[in-house]
């Protein structure tokens, strides 16, 4: 049996790892971050008390009140989480760090029940929450409060209840999240590609049921302000999009947001969009005659965040079982020492740790096409791995009955790269006390 290490020395990185994550909850929890569950919050406040919620939002909750960036969350977003604005800020952001965290390790959970066997999972369970935790996304995700937990739960158990051919519980799954954030959309054509009716239908009913419901009791004028409010946010090429659109801003856009500019990018965009969906529909075609299990599924989940307009980092820990799957392929099959490299790479790319930088503050032309895209080629390498994985259920069986060991120089390799996300962010906090 595969064996990652010794059992006596994960519970020390399992402690560094609490006091990490400890440290991270103590400045959520005392605003020492710029929070985007806090524009959530008062958007949903301004819901309650009559207010449009995508105006200029204020953070009440600080000594001097701030401006929060816009709130780009659809109507029934607001809505749903709008509850928690019945308790005061700090209750709402304690119960929402908690539960999203807890809701993260359950999704990563699932995430791992399909990648590994069940008999890996129960010799190194550890050392694989030891990496979803250090994950730079995941890290991000739980300090700026923000949904991407959530999406992988949701995600996660969609395809947990579609793998038991349980149509109805997915389809509202997956039509909640994609209501929720509207790039998870890709998995409706997923369903329909796989002639799961049943699910199509169910995501089509829960996303018109609660896009109806915001405009039966807002009318139509919410949706507007929601609409206007996407149309001027000039985010996308920020460093921590990794989508598609964010490298096409970066290659276009300059600070003086010139219109003919914007243009071009939006042109190129839309160009680059339709012919990647015909990719995508006639790749998942073919991955359906090689069926190769949860190879497509895979493949879904990385262009969604490729296609997706905001493919932000903190969505990232969608991606935790194509990694998984990629990795564990590439060194229980290491024939090619090219794939092997390109892995860790395509690791080392989606996990590099940069603070968040707004295209007006990138140094160079350059750099945007080089570190401040690394997100975008991680995922790039990524699509490509999991398009050429090969018989990728397979290497459970391979983890069942084999003899061999895990070479151990990969687990140096991974907790390198993984560690360095907790070094750099650590850093970052100190900034302030070493000014």
């Amino acid at each position: 049996m595969i064996n990652i290490t010794s059992k006596r020395k994960w519970p020390i990185l399992a402690l560094l790892l609490i006091i990490f994550y400890i440290i991270i909850f103590y400045f959520v929890l005392t605003y020492k971050f710029p929070l985007d569950f806090s524009s959530l919050y008062y958007a949903g406040q301004n819901l309650i008390e009559g207010i449009n919620p995508y105006s200029s939002l204020f953070a009440n909750h600080l000594e001097q009140s701030r401006e929060l960036p816009a709130n780009l969350n659809p109507p029934f977003a607001i809505l749903l989480f709008s509850p928690l604005n019945y308790l005061s800020f700090i209750n709402a952001l304690t119960f929402w760090s908690i539960f999203s965290f807890i809701l993260g390790l359950i999704g990563a959970y699932i995430s791992f029940k399909y990648a590994f066997s069940k008999s890996f999972i129960k010799k190194n369970w550890p050392y694989l929450y030891i990496f979803y935790l250090s994950f730079f996304a995941t890290i991000i995700d739980t300090a700026i409060a923000q949904l991407g937990a959530l999406i992988l739960f949701l995600i996660m158990i969609g395809y947990h209840f579609y793998k038991k051919h349980n149509d109805y519980a997915a389809g509202l799954s997956w039509g909640i999240i994609i209501s929720i954030k509207l790039f998870p959309a890709l998995l409706f054509i997923y369903a329909l590609i796989k002639k799961r009716y049943k699910i199509c239908a169910c995501i089509i009913i829960v996303f018109f049921l609660s896009w109806l419901i915001p405009f039966l009791i807002y009318g139509n004028t919410i949706f507007t302000k929601y609409f206007i409010t996407l149309s001027k946010v000039d985010w996308y090429g920020d460093n921590w999009n990794g989508g598609v659109y964010g490298l096409i801003s970066r290659f276009f856009v300059d600070t003086n947001y010139n219109a003919n500019n914007l243009i071009a990018a939006k042109i190129t965009f839309c160009i680059i969009f339709f012919i990647s969906m015909i990719f995508y529909i006639y790749k998942l075609k073919i991955m359906e005659k090689e069926n190769i299990e949860h190879k497509s599924f895979c493949f879904t989940l990385v262009m969604m965040l490729i296609l997706s307009p905001f493919g932000w980092l903190y969505y990232f820990p969608i991606l935790i079982l194509p990694l998984s799957l990629i990795i564990l392929a590439a060194i229980i099959n290491n024939k090619s020492i090219l794939t092997l490299i390109l892995c860790f790479i395509c690791l080392d790319f989606i996990n590099f740790p940069i603070d968040y930088t707004s295209i007006d503050n990138m140094e160079s032309f350059a750099s945007k096409l080089t570190i401040h895209s690394f997100y975008f080629y991680g995922l790039l390498i990524l699509l490509y791995l999991v398009n050429k994985m090969k018989a990728v259920d397979q290497s459970s069986y391979v983890l069942e009955n084999t003899t061999k060991r895990l070479d151990y120089n990969y687990v140096i390799i991974l907790f390198c790269i993984f560690s360095f996300n907790i070094f750099v962010f650590l850093l970052s906090l100190s900034k302030p006390f070493l000014n």
